[in-house]
């Protein structure tokens, strides 16, 4: 039922309020026997109004960062005494690209990032929407308040099928994932897990702004037909996560709700309702697949939620679960 890491990437954007970042990606490493990297990825230094790129002063100085945050970042882990094997790099540039780069050297199958607070105090920032929209592993974004344990986790899924069969089967296997990861967070810290679904018939603005006309009647009748077809997509969910629970002689608190409304504002609202810990969301970024899945949802929820978002890809299933 677990998905099984066997290359987590942790990446650091600064050298200070790191730690606790450091000891979830060493506690995820262990319990997966993974091989951990620490990559310190900082943003190049400016060139100097009186230097040119290619000048000797210029590059000296970028050497010199980065020999003497090697020289940090190997000395702090070994400090925190781990006591797991842990390969360091720095790199300094792009910060997005450098992590790109390292996912695809390495094969990472996780990438766990700190997500920096706005002015706002949202989760936002152009990199961390860099990497959810290009990076092909999950990533895990926390917050620098983020608890130890996980206990409560959603997992928001997408019932709607109703995309022709090679868009649902991308839809159901994302789906899939997306509750086989949010299951293993909760069962880690013996929490509850969350199902959320929000449907929406017709969008309100749709009707709202006079673009489209409907009875009341009809759409009420309409939005019942359609949360009874969710209500049973939602059961069969519901039904092969605790076979698979019970296969491997696992238990699990699970609770299912379906919301009415706009997708990003529902799940946004159900995790501040529900306290959440840690959202696991999909995230399609491929032309041609319609839905609220496909581009942005991911992202918009960065901005929106103050606890850890977890963004799975398709395909991201374990070979014990196809």
């Amino acid at each position: 039922m677990r998905p099984q890491y066997n290359q987590i990437l942790c990446v650091l954007t600064s050298t200070s309020g790191q730690d606790a970042l450091i000891t979830k990606a060493v506690a995820l490493s262990k319990l997966h026997q993974a091989n951990l990297t620490i990559q310190l990825a900082l943003p190049a230094l400016p060139p100097n109004a009186r230097l040119v790129m290619a000048s000797f002063a210029y590059i000296e100085s970028q050497e010199s960062l980065i020999c003497d945050a090697e020289r940090w970042l190997c000395n702090h882990v070994d400090n925190l005494d781990t006591g797991w094997p842990v390969h360091c790099e720095v790199t300094v540039g792009d910060v997005s690209q450098d992590v790109l780069e390292t996912v695809s050297t390495l094969s990472v199958d996780l990438v766990i990032a700190q997500a920096k607070s706005g002015v706002s105090g949202r989760l936002f920032g152009a990199d961390a929407l860099h990497l959810l929209r290009h990076c092909a592993s999950p990533v895990w974004l926390l917050p620098a308040s983020s608890p130890p344990h996980h206990n409560v986790v959603i997992a928001a899924v997408d019932l709607n099928y109703h995309y022709g069969n090679e868009h649902a089967a991308v839809r159901k296997g994302l789906n899939k994932s997306i509750v086989q990861q949010a299951s293993a967070l909760a069962l880690l810290s013996k929490g509850v897990l969350h199902l959320v679904h929000v449907y929406e018939s017709i969008p309100e603005q749709y009707i709202s702004e006079g673009l489209l006309s409907m009875p009341q009647d009809e759409l009420a009748t309409m939005n019942e037909l359609i949360r009874q077809e969710r209500d049973q997509a939602m059961a069969s969910l519901v039904i092969e996560l605790q076979a698979s629970l019970q296969r491997n002689n696992e238990c699990l608190d699970i609770q299912t709700h379906l919301v009415y409304g706009q997708p990003v504002a529902g799940i946004a609202t159900t995790a501040l309702q529900l306290d959440a810990d840690v959202v696991v969301v999909g995230s399609i970024t491929q032309p041609g697949i319609p839905g609220w899945l496909a581009g942005s949802i991911a992202e918009e929820l960065a901005g929106e939620l103050h606890c850890s978002i977890l963004a799975i890809k398709p395909g991201q299933i374990s070979a014990d679960d196809q």
